[in-house]
């Protein structure tokens, strides 16, 4: 009862929990107490408590503490330190390693891609979020930001392209679990990618150590050290200084990074206007 009872208190998660814990813990252990209270008559209890100890010689002691009871002490606390480090100290580290991997590193990106129709895994950063992309908007802010000084003209200044996605050297018919593991891959990479080697963002965005078990954890997943890690790339898009030669560059990398602005304006990389420069 003892070693389950440790390892029963030493998986609870908050405070409360564990008080809640330690008194069903108590009630198990006081059960046949309750249960002689309720179920033995008033004569048979009374006897019971009438009946005298009986003298079993005299007690070894060791400076005066009793052998039998300082052996119990100790048994304590050797299984307070046994539920410490074997139970304790590993589910706070998973714990931890959990907390990191939901609450830790970059957040401001969604993921998209990693399947059979779009096999490249975009992430999409959401800092340059922008509910619509007017014509206006088009024209005279993400035009001239994205590629330089060009404009569109009149009527096909809101480029209409199909949504095809990004040319990959990944094959076309890959196994769902493929996919996953990729876009997993991508999504660690990229969320902590920001602090250097070792190291990833809190809750308040400032670089801290990252635990152990955790750092194990990530390795073994993407297969690079947490923190420090390269970003990932820009998804291509039509650049206008090499034209007609952008038509013959593709995506050479699983992954890659692309905005909430572009995916507005010109829905999935490589965008519209490569899209409808470059027509199959």
């Amino acid at each position: 009862l003892a070693f389950v009872g440790c390892e029963y208190l030493a998986m609870t998660l908050s405070l409360h929990d564990i008080v809640l814990n330690s008194v069903a813990l108590a009630f198990v252990i006081e059960i046949d107490e309750l249960v002689a209270e309720v179920l033995l008559p008033r004569k048979l209890r009374a006897t019971v408590e009438n009946v005298k100890p009986i003298a079993s010689g005299k007690p070894r002691t060791i400076g005066g503490c009793h052998i039998p009871d300082l052996v119990r002490h100790l048994a304590m606390v050797g299984l307070v330190i046994f539920a410490v480090v074997y139970w304790l100290l590993p589910f706070y580290s998973n714990v931890q390693a959990a907390s990191m991997a939901l609450c830790a590193g970059h957040k401001g990106f969604s993921q998209m891609g990693g399947t059979a129709a779009l096999s490249t895994v975009v992430l999409l950063d959401t800092q340059l979020f922008v509910p619509t992309c007017t014509p206006d908007y088009f024209d005279f802010t993400y035009l001239p930001k994205n590629y330089f000084n060009n404009t569109a003209r009149g009527g096909e200044r809101r480029l209409k392209g199909t949504r095809t996605g990004i040319k990959s050297r990944a094959p076309q018919m890959l196994a769902a679990s493929s996919f996953r593991d990729r876009r997993v891959k991508a999504t660690l990479q990229y969320a902590f990618s920001v602090c250097s080697s070792g190291q990833t963002t809190d809750l308040y965005g400032a670089c801290t150590t990252i635990p152990s078990h955790f750092r194990d954890i990530l390795q073994n997943v993407t297969g690079q050290e947490a923190g420090g890690n390269s970003s990932l790339p820009q998804c291509k898009r039509f650049d206008p200084k090499i034209g007609a030669a952008t038509c013959n560059s593709a995506n050479s990398t699983d992954s890659c990074t692309w905005n909430w602005e572009g995916y507005r304006c010109e829905n999935d990389p490589p965008g519209d206007l490569q899209k409808t420069a470059c027509p199959k």
